[in-house]
């Protein structure tokens, strides 16, 4: 894209980041990024990453939220329910 202001290869690096349990404010705060910027990057490689939803035989889903952290730091999980 030409007016991003980061790099592929920082963008390969962040979204790497992202994977792990970590918030995005402390992934933007490592590589000096708004971490509104870090949550497009993370957006655009799951795009990547990922089938859309017409492509998957999922036909029953299960959420679960959990705490990772004291004050209000919560995880979710998003799994097939029939498999």
């Amino acid at each position: 894209e030409p007016r991003l202001t980061y790099t592929r290869r920082l963008a390969a690096e962040v979204a790497l980041s992202c994977r792990e349990t970590r918030s995005l404010k402390a992934i933007a705060a490592q590589y000096h990024l708004d971490w509104k910027t870090v949550k497009e990057i993370d957006k655009q490689a799951l795009e990547e990453e990922l089938p859309t939803p017409a492509e998957t035989p999922a036909r029953l889903l299960a959420v679960d939220e959990f705490s990772i952290k004291k004050r209000h730091k919560y995880g979710t999980t998003v799994i097939d329910a029939e498999a």
